[in-house]
């Protein structure tokens, strides 16, 4: 029996190990999109209590699955601000209109800014060192979102629609490369302590 020479068969392993590891990663990679989905659609049908229960579950799929710095923590904490400020601007400028009326955004709203603040340095990561497609990508899927979540929930558009768009346009296509950046700085500040 002829066996094989001990570097041809560590190569070998070490290619199938590369394999598992890349199938894996991207397996993860479908697996917090999908859980970011879950926790959309349950905030924009469930209301806030429902988007509150999925969230704080989903978080705790997060930490086991997905954290890999603690420092993915103030990431989403940052995300979550700016989501509830840049909404909360929206809605007094009465660009995002909900009902009932309210001075801060709903519940559910924040729990969608928390989820896709997950999404960051995992099913989204490769947007970091692409800020061209990072542009284009929050330029439609932002805004797809909203008028998504306005079709099945209490927020509203402001009239003229095309008008109100065209803001979350402008909004999403600068943001996105931004919290990129902005994921990219605070892993970069951990990896350097």
């Amino acid at each position: 029996m002829k066996t094989k020479p001990t570097i041809a068969l560590a190569a070998e392993n070490n290619s199938s190990l590369t394999t598992m590891i890349t199938t894996n990663k991207v397996a993860m990679v479908v697996v917090n999109g999908l859980l970011f989905q879950l926790g959309w659609f349950s905030a924009v049908l469930g209301g806030n209590s429902v988007a509150l229960s999925v969230m704080l579950a989903l978080l705790i799929v997060h930490q086991f699955l997905f954290i890999q710095h603690k420092s993915e923590w103030l990431l989403i904490a940052l995300v979550a601000a700016m989501g509830i400020v840049i909404d909360t601007a929206l809605s007094l400028s009465n660009i995002l209109v909900f009902q009932p009326s309210v001075i801060a955004i709903p519940a559910w709203l924040f729990c969608i800014w928390v989820l896709f603040a997950c999404t960051i340095n995992h099913s989204l990561s490769w947007l970091k060192n692409r800020p061209v497609v990072a542009i284009l990508i929050g330029a439609v899927a932002g805004p797809s979102s909203y008028f998504a979540g306005s079709k099945l929930s209490d927020v509203a558009f402001a009239e003229p629609l095309l008008q109100s768009l065209a803001i979350m346009v402008m909004i999403w296509a600068l943001l996105l490369p931004l919290l990129m950046s902005l994921s990219n700085k605070i892993i970069r500040r951990e990896t350097n302590e």
